[in-house]
């Protein structure tokens, strides 16, 4: 199978963006060696795409839940100060109503 320029040019490109992603992932250890191929860049830039992907999806899950938190704590102290209000109200009527 002979490979083109612009192939050659692109799984180097590829290679170099896996490359990069690896010593993203695995930080200060050393990254496994792997066999170089168009297919193995191809898998990992694949497994990248969907990493970076999901790393967005959660992302955007967990703002969500701070979102939620911040309203149900709103409503939760909402809540508190009709139920403080309203108790006040009754323990002031039982001490009018019991003299």
């Amino acid at each position: 199978m002979r490979v083109t320029e612009e192939e050659a040019r692109s799984t180097t490109h590829s290679s170099t963006g896996v490359t990069t992603w690896l010593k993203k992932v695995f930080g200060n250890c050393p990254i496994p060696q792997y066999k170089v191929s168009e297919q193995a860049v191809d898998i990992l830039c694949k497994l990248a795409e969907y990493i970076e992907a999901r790393e967005q999806d959660v992302s955007l899950v967990m703002e969500g839940l701070k979102e939620w938190s911040k309203e149900y704590k709103a409503e939760g102290n909402n809540t508190e100060d009709c139920v403080c209000l309203n108790l006040g109200e009754c323990l002031i009527m039982w001490v009018f109503w019991s003299k």
